[in-house]
């Protein structure tokens, strides 16, 4: 993934530091994390995609006491149904709104009669058939009764004040015009008319909406001082783990693996985390482009050409296998308790700050904590159970590392697993492989990523690669925490 990347280099450039309030870090958190979405489903290198996702972004109200809170709400009048507020304001009512477009077939349902009335699309340079403005009168009909319907939800929503804003013209005579009869001015015109008769003659001429609107001004370049500098972060502090409180998580060396098996692995961990938060990732339609997503992201990794295609298999193959299989269901659902994946954590250990990152973590029904570990590792020939013994002992280590740091922060049950995407595999590693060391609960000695914000800058590494396909950038969170 880039976009840690991105962020630190915002972080060395002095981002924060010309940022005016907290409205501003928090817009700037927004577009990373914008841009960590759109790599996920491998739209970032799309620059149209790009353009458009940044302009529907919008910064966040500003948060702070009674007296500063922004409490403005800009909706839709559907959206507005079952609230209320203090005070409503319904703006630019003199406006049209958009035209139904012509449509190949026109009809009509009368909900009364269970009559059905169809009218075919007029040929072209001809007058509309008599069928169709019957057809086309009734859907206008009953249009305006919707309008006049959904006009009353919104000047409901106001418990003490609702300002209605519209504009009208006055003719050469001096006469003043009736607002355009599908308007909602037009609705209301019938009530609010000698309102508009009776106002100031004297008040400020209305916003002409034909004149071309002024070009909206870049923003101001902001630079820093010659001499700034990135200030030093604050380190994490804590008084350590005795040697005997915490086994020690190994750092293995996979030389021997492939780039191309780590990108795979890089992708499918990407893929697995994105639908365990979120569910409708899963949909028909979104596996149907997973095959796209997928090439995007394993060519954003470097991968040649004339390896994409094979590759891009496997990584689909892994997520329909976990998919398909109960196991793998039960993995990623999302209805566990404090269910996370890519985890990242940070503990003071007597060799000092361990950084390492679980893929999936839950609580089950029974109470205890689960460590999942993800091994993208593919088998082929020779024993499957023999393999899976070899792939359990060589990561037997590493997840009771995981365990010894988890167990400082919450006294619970633990239970560990490896799971294996490709081969629809799964090993518990078992519980009598827990330290049995005496443990201090000491839970200022771990915390997550998220929270302590600033123990690194840059990009942290997964000390706990596989080599099958598990290296993978962990992004931490440098300004905020959440």
């Amino acid at each position: 993934t880039i976009i840690p990347w991105v962020e630190s280099c915002w972080l060395n450039l002095g981002g924060p530091a010309v940022c005016r309030d907290q409205s501003d870090l928090d817009a700037s958190e927004q577009c990373l994390k914008k841009l960590q979405q759109m790599e996920a489903r491998g739209l970032l290198w799309r620059l149209g995609s790009l353009h458009d996702a940044m302009k529907k972004l919008y910064a966040v109200g500003d948060v702070g006491d009674d007296n500063h809170v922004v409490r403005v709400q800009i909706m839709t009048m559907h959206k507005a149904k079952g609230l209320e507020f203090d005070t409503v304001v319904m703006p630019a009512l003199h406006r049209r709104p958009r035209g139904d477009t012509k449509q190949l077939l026109s009809w009509f349902d009368s909900p009364g009669d269970f009559q059905l009335l169809l009218a075919p699309f007029n040929e072209v340079n001809k007058d509309p058939s008599p069928i169709l403005k019957l057809v086309r009168s009734a859907n206008d009909r009953c249009n305006v009764q919707e309008v006049i319907r959904l006009l009353y939800v919104a000047c409901t929503r106001s418990k003490q004040h609702l300002h209605l804003l519209g504009t009208t013209k006055h003719s050469v005579k001096g006469e003043l015009n009736s607002p355009a009869k599908s308007s909602l001015l037009g609705t209301l015109w019938p009530i609010i008319e000698t309102e508009f008769e009776n106002a100031d003659p004297g008040a400020p001429p209305a916003f002409d909406e034909e004149a071309v609107e002024a070009p909206v001004a870049a923003p101001r370049l902001q630079r820093l001082p010659v001499d700034w500098q990135m200030p030093a972060m604050n380190v994490y502090q804590g008084d350590g783990l005795r040697p005997e409180d915490t086994a020690e998580v190994p750092s293995i060396d996979y030389l021997w693996a492939s780039t191309a098996a780590r990108d795979i692995g890089t992708v499918v961990h990407a893929q697995l985390q994105r639908m365990a938060v979120d569910p409708s990732a899963r949909g028909p339609e979104q596996l149907k482009a997973l095959s796209e997503i997928a090439t995007c992201q394993l060519r954003s990794l470097g991968m040649p050409e004339s390896e994409l295609k094979q590759s891009a298999d496997k990584v689909i193959r892994a997520i329909s296998n976990t998919l398909e299989d109960d196991r793998g269901q039960w993995i990623l659902d999302p209805s566990h308790e404090q269910a996370m994946s890519e985890w990242a954590l940070t503990a003071n250990t007597h060799e000092g700050l361990k950084s390492v990152v679980i893929d999936r973590t839950f609580i089950d029904k029974e109470g205890a904590r689960w460590i999942i570990d993800f091994k993208t590792g593919d088998h082929s020939g020779g024993s499957l159970d023999t393999f899976l013994d070899q792939e359990q002992e060589r990561y037997n280590e590493q997840l009771i590392g995981y365990a010894d740091i988890l167990r400082l922060s919450e006294n619970r049950p633990i239970r560990m697993g490896l799971y294996f995407p490709l081969l629809k595999a799964f090993r518990e590693i078992p519980a009598g492989s827990l330290s049995s060391r005496g443990m201090t609960v000491d839970a200022s000695s771990v915390a997550s990523s998220d929270v302590i914000s600033d123990v690194a800058n840059a990009t942290l590494t997964d000390e706990s690669d596989d080599g099958q396909g598990d290296a993978k950038p962990i992004q931490t969170d440098m300004f905020s925490s959440e």
